[in-house]
């Protein structure tokens, strides 16, 4: 018998569908349309650019840094001194003495009067005392006594020279009349030191009383035949004219 070769089985083929049925079957991601294709192109294209320039960057800096370290600065010159001043001493301040101890007051030695012994002589059978100074200076002036207070009197003194005091014109055209009494004291020659009212009767008659007082001149009132000073009350009535 001869044997014959074993026969070759070609596969079938798949029947190739057309175009239109592959695409209605494909997955969503297949179906992508042109746009979004590019999109996506350019979006890894864009990665790829800026992977690339930071690669790029990172070098230039890594190289600069290279440089920076291998750079020795240079130490800046020292500062030149400033001519200052010398600087002002103040001197100490002056010592102040302590004070002394003020010593109390002694009351001087009594003065003693007459001679000292060196003065006086041995001829002669009289005997004079000794002692420190021959005088003694009086140790306050002696002042003239206080004048004597002006004695009250009850009635007023003669007057040398009378002053009548002047009438208040609307006193006198309102028919107004008023009753002064001024308290007055005269010196020992008979002038007025003093004078104030007593009792009132208005502003302008108690003025006039008391200019008419004070310009009036008194005999001196005399006390056992001397000069003293007084004081008594002096009665003024304003008394309107009919």
């Amino acid at each position: 018998m001869i044997a014959l070769p074993p026969k070759r089985v070609r596969p079938k083929r798949k029947a190739v569908r057309p175009a239109q049925e592959l695409r209605l079957h494909l997955p969503p991601v297949a179906r992508m349309g042109r746009l979004d294709a590019i999109l996506s192109l350019a979006a890894i294209a864009i990665f790829i650019f800026v992977f690339w320039v930071s690669g790029k960057l990172s070098t230039h800096y890594a190289d600069h840094d290279d440089e920076v370290q291998l750079i020795e600065e240079t130490p800046p010159p020292p500062p030149k001194p400033l001519n200052l001043p010398p600087p002002k001493v103040t001197p100490p301040p002056p010592k102040v003495p302590e004070p002394q101890p003020v010593p109390q007051n002694t009351p001087p030695p009594p003065p003693q009067f007459g001679l000292e012994k060196e003065a006086t002589t041995g001829n002669g059978d009289m005997a004079v005392a000794t002692g420190n100074s021959l005088a003694v200076k009086a140790d306050t002036v002696v002042k003239p006594p206080p004048p004597a207070p002006p004695l009250q009197i009850d009635r007023e003194p003669e007057a040398l020279e009378k002053v009548l005091p002047l009438y208040p014109e609307w006193a006198e055209e309102q028919g107004v009349g008023a009753k002064v009494l001024v308290f007055a004291t005269i010196d020992e020659t008979g002038l007025v030191v003093a004078a104030t009212i007593r009792q009132s009767g208005g502003k302008d008659f108690d003025h006039n009383a008391l200019a008419a007082e004070k310009a009036t001149k008194y005999k001196p009132y005399l006390e056992g035949g001397k000069p003293r000073p007084a004081s008594f009350v002096k009665e003024y009535d304003f008394v309107p004219p009919e």
